[in-house]
């Protein structure tokens, strides 16, 4: 073997994790323990396909998602791909996370890709996918909660838009990645 996958954020509160437990932002001492590990595997001749489990809880990332939470949005997983809120927050995450290896020099070309989220899901038993009515605002555009269609329309506009804007900010950092992102089955 050749490639090994490791999650970037497999702690999402806390000193020892990725987001920062005392102040916005990423973790320094972390951040130097993945550019180690980038140049390790360089040198090894392995590459890293680093995968996201979640936003972590603190550095400010969780709770900037989840400002636009309220009654049409559950916060956590069904804001996190659909509110403007949530896109930005994200966005400045793999932004942290980049800015942060690259001030380290770190070896970007032991990487073989970056997944945006392991497993990506939503709640259907919460709002915006619990309503049955009224009319909610996403990031691409208003959607009839009534409707059946609309509300499908709603996850797979959201859903592309998220990935576009996450591969955006990667590319913007990282010129030649691969992009990916792990999905549950649906139900």
């Amino acid at each position: 073997y050749n490639t090994v996958r490791v999650f970037l954020d497999h702690c999402s509160k806390g000193a020892g994790c990725i987001a920062n437990s005392s102040g916005p932002g990423l973790n320094p001492a972390y951040l130097d323990n993945i550019a180690d590990m980038m140049l390790a595997a360089r040198e090894a001749g392995i590459f890293i396909i680093f995968t996201s489990n979640d936003l972590p809880d603190d550095g400010g990332y969780a709770n900037e998602a989840n400002s636009g939470s309220g009654a049409n949005f559950a916060g956590y997983r069904n804001s996190y791909y659909l509110l403007p809120s949530a896109i930005s927050a994200t966005r400045r995450y793999w932004s942290d996370l980049l800015t942060g290896l690259v001030d380290r020099n770190a070896a970007f070309d032991a990487v073989l890709g970056w997944q945006l989220l392991n497993e990506q899901w939503m709640f259907l038993d919460q709002p915006p996918l619990s309503l049955t009515s009224g009319i909610v605002e996403t990031t691409t555009g208003s959607y009839d909660m009534s409707d059946p269609l609309q509300k499908k329309a709603m996850v797979n506009d959201g859903l592309v838009y998220y990935i576009a804007q996450m591969k955006g900010e990667i590319l913007l950092h990282d010129p030649t990645a691969l992009v990916t992102m792990g999905f549950f089955v649906p139900e």
